[in-house]
């Protein structure tokens, strides 16, 4: 019991340890792994636009090509395009794994 009477006596069954993700270091995580997702996915595109550019230029044929728009860069565009895909598929993963952890580390806080 402690001496100050304004302080509520605790009770050692009914104190849980806190979920360990706090908003800041959740927002943090799920940025991160969006960026690490952006990186990722631009140097795929940019990969695939350094070797394979015919690929761009078939699947988006409205103007690219040799014979649409001549400011056509497949390297560019794979980058750009890459980079969105990976960077959207980055958050949504690390989404993910926040809310995986935050029900795991409940979970776990609940057995105690």
């Amino acid at each position: 019991m402690s001496d100050n009477p304004f302080h509520p006596p605790i009770n050692n069954e009914t104190v849980r340890n806190p979920v360990r993700l706090t908003s800041w270091v959740t927002i943090r995580f799920v940025l991160s792994v969006g960026a690490l997702g952006l990186l990722l996915g631009a140097a795929a595109g940019i990969s695939l636009g350094w070797l394979a550019p015919e690929y761009y230029q078939t699947i988006f044929a409205s103007n690219a090509g040799p014979n649409g728009n001549a400011n056509f860069n497949p390297i560019t565009f794979g980058g750009a395009l890459g980079g969105m895909q990976g960077g959207t598929a980055g958050v949504c993963l690390g989404a993910l794994l926040a809310v995986a952890q935050a029900w795991l580390d409940d979970k776990r806080a609940s057995r105690l």
